[in-house]
């Protein structure tokens, strides 16, 4: 059973992870022959304050 984690900034609707899941179970699916009741997807989301890029905090980016 393929587990899938997706982080993501927060701040996405529910809607484009809805869509955003359709497409990675159908691909999931395809490449690894399973049905879509196999795959799980868990969305992350992410505060600016929760992740960097390099040195710095990316709510501390403008």
């Amino acid at each position: 059973m393929p587990m899938i984690q997706v982080n993501l900034k927060h701040g996405r609707s529910a809607e484009e992870k809805r869509r955003l899941a359709a497409d990675i179970a159908k691909v999931t699916c395809e490449n690894l022959k399973v049905t879509p009741d196999h795959v799980w997807i868990q969305f992350i989301d992410m505060l600016p304050e929760d992740f960097a890029t390099g040195d710095a905090l990316l709510a501390d980016k403008k």
